[in-house]
Formats: structure tokens, sequence, C-alpha cells
């Protein structure tokens, strides 16, 4: 009997032949998009990771900015002298005015208007820097050394 290779054996070798194909690159197919998911999905987190830490950096920024906006200022010195006061007083509240305020505060021929303002009406002047200003006594070894610190 002589072996007669058919159509119908065509047929199905070539579909036994694309099966066997398919059964084993299936499975590498798979491995490699499982690979590249996985690294995808690294590459994801730790981008979220950074997104997270950047984040979490700004709020403790702007809960500093806070906080030292709620203290205020401080300046030595007595409130009787006020030409010894503005000039701190004008540069350690230019840190903690809003942001249309500052190039008024940092300009010299504003705070020479403000000290000349202030010497016209020393009372005035002083009347409302005593409002704005708390007194707080420091304490030190010596209880006759006390030295006073303004805070607006």
């Amino acid at each position: 009997m002589d072996f007669v290779f058919t159509e119908l054996m065509f047929q199905w070798s070539v579909i036994g032949i694309a099966f066997v194909t398919f059964v084993i690159t299936l499975p590498r197919i798979a491995l490699i998009t499982r690979q590249l998911s996985s690294k995808s999905q690294k590459k994801l987190q730790q981008l979220d990771n950074e997104y997270i830490e950047e984040l979490e950096h700004k709020v403790k920024q702007y809960k500093n900015k806070a906080n030292n906006m709620e203290r205020g200022p401080q300046v030595e010195g007595n409130v009787s002298e006020l030409d010894d006061i503005l000039p701190d007083l004008f540069g350690s509240f230019e840190q903690f005015a809003p942001k249309w305020l500052k190039p008024f505060l940092g300009n010299k021929d504003t705070q020479k208007w403000l000290m000349k303002y202030a010497q016209d009406n020393p009372d005035k002047v002083k009347s409302l820097v005593g409002k704005m200003v708390k007194k707080k006594i420091a304490k030190s070894d010596n209880p006759e050394a006390t030295t006073e610190s303004l805070s607006v």
C-alpha cells in the first residue's frame, strides 16, 4: 500500500503544526507581557511614590509658613524708641507680608516715608505699635537683667 498525501492530511498537518506552535509560543508571549506589565507597574509605583513625597514636602513647607505667620516677627527694643524699632520691624515683617505688600516694605522710599511719618506723629505711631506689639520678658540668671522682646 502506497502512502498518499491527500489534501485532507495536508490541512490537518498544517492545523497540527499551527496548534503546536501556538501552544509553545503562547506561554512565552504571556511571560513577556507579564514582565512588561510588572516593569510598567514598578515604574508607575515609583512615580506615585515620588509624587507623594513631593506633596508631603510641600505640605510641610506650607505648615511651617502658616505657623510662622501666626507667630509673627519679633524685634528687640523698647516701644518708646521708635527710631530703633521701626527698621527692624520693617525687615522682620517683610517675610510675613502678602506678596503684594512686599515691594512696598522693601522699598527704601516707602521706609523713609514711614520713618518720617513716625517722627512727625510719634504719639500715634507709639500707640499703634503698642497695640500690635506684645512684650515678652526673657528669663535669665540675673533677675535684674531682663531684655524685652517685641512681637507683632
